[in-house]
């Protein structure tokens, strides 16, 4: 048995988009160059560009490629403290790693001006806690958990405090609608491999192109000068054509994600010490986050793992600091305790409900492994 539920770690590239990537790959014309190999590959870029651009309601012109949404959250953050001495920045507790230490570095080199905004018990940030600051970024919806921000209305707030919004769509992008134009933020940051696209390529969507962040690559001076490098033909071909997929299969993969997630919650609650997390939140249809009372999450993924399943024990770029609690579940007031022992499981569009049923098999078996710390603890 071999089951793949870690999707929200990286998703399985589309057989499709192996087979794009592979051909692009045999190109021999830079983007940058004038002659018909670079023409071509300049093509790429620009059709890459519009397919990113319809699925998430932005203008081709607003899509600037990176390595992943790392790169983009941290050119968006470090671009504003270069350009905003003493930037006033503020950041939700619950964001990834990738905005947590950027904006930890631009406080402690750039002299930011950090706050930390709090969350709820069900991990959603509110339009109460925001302050008056420069640069906002809160994460659409959050790796660990699912939960989604009502983005739209926290845009709104800031506004009115005359700042800007940035937001990290890794986790929503290809999962569920999403509406750049509408929306309101400022700028967002997407990554390729989480919606079924290859590893290391992402964009940053950028509100206002005609008024761009500093760069943080400088060189030849590619893509209109604000990120410099040759690009990625064969990696951002292959992210434009599995976000064309994505938007094709979008109400297919949200109805029956949703189905799977709320069969193994269900299923899961029938048994005495599972917690899930913010299950009456709007969150993603895909992820599921929750507790094995007496046994930590290292070694339920490592059980699991033993079954042939693969799950996560929250955010996969957190995983070298295994030892410690999910920070997100912190932030919403769970306990060091229980917070150590969370799993997370996270479906695609080819998972199937004889997954489910094993996993829950599996969260059976694994919990009568523990029976002293199951007892202690129920």
């Amino acid at each position: 048995m071999s089951i793949y539920a870690d999707h929200n770690a990286t998703a399985p590239i589309y057989s499709e988009v192996i087979t794009c990537q592979h051909e692009l790959s045999q190109l021999i014309g830079n983007a940058a160059s004038l002659h018909r190999y670079g023409r071509y590959a300049q093509s790429v870029v620009e059709q890459a560009k519009s397919q990113v651009a319809a699925l998430v309601n932005a203008s081709p012109e607003q899509i600037f490629f990176t390595s992943g949404a790392t790169e983009a959250n941290n050119w968006v953050i470090k671009g504003m403290a270069f350009s905003h001495p003493g930037l006033r920045l503020a950041v939700s507790a619950t964001e990834h790693e990738a905005i947590l230490r950027p904006a930890e570095f631009v406080a402690e080199y750039m002299k930011a001006q950090l706050t930390l905004l709090p969350v709820t018990p069900l991990g959603r940030v509110e339009k109460d806690t925001l302050v008056d600051t420069q640069l906002t970024s809160i994460m659409w919806a959050n790796n660990e958990t699912g939960v989604i921000n009502d983005i739209q209305a926290l845009a709104e707030k800031i506004r009115i405090f005359g700042g800007m919004l940035h937001s990290d769509a890794a986790q929503v992008c290809g999962k569920i609608p999403i509406d750049f134009s509408k929306a309101g933020v400022d700028f967002m940051s997407l990554s390729s491999h989480k919606l079924g696209g290859p590893m290391g390529v992402g964009a940053l969507v950028v509100k206002d192109p005609y008024q761009p962040l500093i760069p943080l690559l400088h060189g030849g001076g590619h893509q209109e000068g604000l990120r410099s490098g040759t690009e990625n033909i064969p990696g951002i071909g292959a992210f434009g054509l599995a976000c064309e997929i994505a938007a094709k299969q979008l109400d297919e993969y949200q109805s029956k994600t949703r189905l799977l997630r709320d069969s193994l919650e269900e299923s899961l609650l029938e048994n005495t010490g599972i917690t899930i997390f913010a299950q009456s939140a709007e969150r993603l249809p895909n992820t599921s986050f929750f507790a094995m009372e007496g046994v930590s999450g290292e070694m339920a993924v490592m059980s699991f793992d033993k079954m042939g399943i693969a799950v996560s024990g929250g955010a996969a770029c957190g995983r070298h600091h295994a030892e410690t609690a999910s920070h997100v579940l912190q932030a919403m007031g769970v306990s060091n305790e229980l917070s150590d022992q969370a799993v997370r499981v996270s479906f695609g569009i080819n998972n199937s409900i004889e997954d489910v049923k094993a996993i829950v098999s599996a969260v059976l078996k694994i919990s009568k492994q523990y029976p002293i710390q199951a007892r202690r603890l129920g």
